[in-house]
């Protein structure tokens, strides 16, 4: 937020122009001086993904002070969303390592009826516990299974994966988890575990992985949400005013989501900046120009530059053919 003193419920957070908090916990003295506190609020957002086409909107949110902690912004939000559509309709809730606590995973569980997906630290017993059991080969589903394969600056590397039920005990946790595991292995050195815990048995040792693989995408959304939509730019520091310019920029987000969807323009509704990039850099958004029976394919920074430093002449002559170009589609149109 600016450097305004009559902001309301806001809070000076290490947090960078980006407004991501900054990691000080291998800084030095001398360095932690040296980090910048900004004034911030934090807004946590619950996001529908739809099961059977790409898009996301927004199921609820919850803006506070900068310094609150995430794990009750979270209880606060699934609860008001069940409170509000009933017991079924949320059946998987996903999230980040912000909201590992046993005793929110159990609640949700056993109170509101809808399983949980979470990754585990590496610190945390219960993966210690599981990989322990994995690699003695006891409890795995039949071992472990591949996962995927890939060549990276020349390297080969493989990742592999199993299931492990109830591999511990995890004492603020009062239901039972399976955690899945992945061990990412270069010429038969195990080279990283990492594991992802679920209230549910997955069908097969790569289901959640799978699942979990939307985090990207969600984590986009939310990058967009601050530097699309302008989330963060308000006008005015009155909190209700504040308030407002959230709740209609996600309401206005969640809006236009509907209609691509409704429009059956599910692939728009799906792509981020990120994808947009990806996609000019295969080919797909590029911009082809033909002259005779030559052409040529530019990416469209590339064209952009080549256009901005055309010489007065062959500027004109583009002009030119654009006014003709517009004019002849017109009249095929009307």
């Amino acid at each position: 937020m600016p450097d305004n003193p009559h902001y309301v419920d806001v809070a000076r957070m290490p947090v960078d122009e980006h407004g991501q908090l900054i990691d000080m916990s291998e800084m030095s003295e001398e360095q932690k001086r040296a980090v910048r506190y900004r004034l911030c609020y934090a807004l946590s957002e619950l996001l529908h993904v739809f099961s059977d086409e790409p898009g996301y909107l927004v199921a609820g949110y919850h803006l506070d002070k900068g310094n609150i902690d995430e794990l009750p912004q979270g209880r606060y939000l699934v609860n008001q969303f069940v409170k509000a559509v009933g017991m079924g309709v949320m059946q998987l809730l996903i999230v980040d390592r912000g909201y590992i606590d046993g005793a929110f995973i159990s609640e949700v569980k056993q109170q509101l009826k809808a399983d949980v997906l979470v990754p585990l630290k590496v610190s945390m017993d219960v993966l210690k516990d599981a990989i322990q059991l994995a690699e003695s080969d006891l409890n795995a589903h039949s071992g472990w299974k591949l996962y995927k394969k890939y060549e990276h600056r020349g390297m080969s590397f493989v990742e592999e994966v199993c299931v492990i039920d109830d591999p511990g005990i995890w004492d603020e946790c009062t239901v039972t988890l399976h955690v899945s595991l992945m061990r990412i292995k270069c010429n038969d050195t195990v080279l990283k575990y990492w594991g992802l815990a679920t209230t549910y048995k997955p069908a097969a040792a790569s289901e959640a992985f799978d699942t979990y693989a939307n985090r990207t995408s969600i984590e986009e959304r939310h990058k967009q949400f601050k530097k699309s939509w302008n989330i963060s730019k308000f006008s005015s520091t009155d909190r209700s005013l504040v308030e407002s310019h959230v709740l209609f920029t996600l309401l206005t987000y969640s809006l236009v989501q509907l209609y691509l969807s409704k429009q059956h323009l599910c692939e728009l509704a799906d792509k981020t900046i990120t994808s947009l990039h990806q996609e000019e850099q295969l080919g797909k958004n590029s911009v082809v120009v033909y002259g005779k029976r030559n052409f040529a394919v530019f990416d469209l920074d590339e064209y952009t530059d080549i256009v901005a430093h055309l010489k007065p002449q062959a500027r004109d002559c583009f002009c030119a053919w654009l006014e003709r170009f517009r004019t002849n589609g017109k009249m095929r149109t009307e």
